[in-house]
């Protein structure tokens, strides 16, 4: 998303995503966020936690 790391800091605190992730965990809607985006995929690929399926058998 973020070019460089410099972008990705000002992007992170101007969207305020800090607080906003930790409102979906307090919440409980963290989850559902993560269900519904195009990038958990490859962040379970990359943790080694894919179950097997492809990107799209993704949800």
């Amino acid at each position: 998303m973020a070019r460089t790391e410099r972008s990705l800091q000002r992007y992170v605190e101007q969207w305020n995503v800090v607080d906003k992730v930790r409102r979906a965990i307090a919440d409980g809607s963290l989850e559902a966020i993560l269900t519904r985006s195009p990038y958990r995929p490859d962040l379970e690929r990359q943790a080694g936690d894919d179950g097997g399926r492809k990107a799209a058998d993704a949800p």
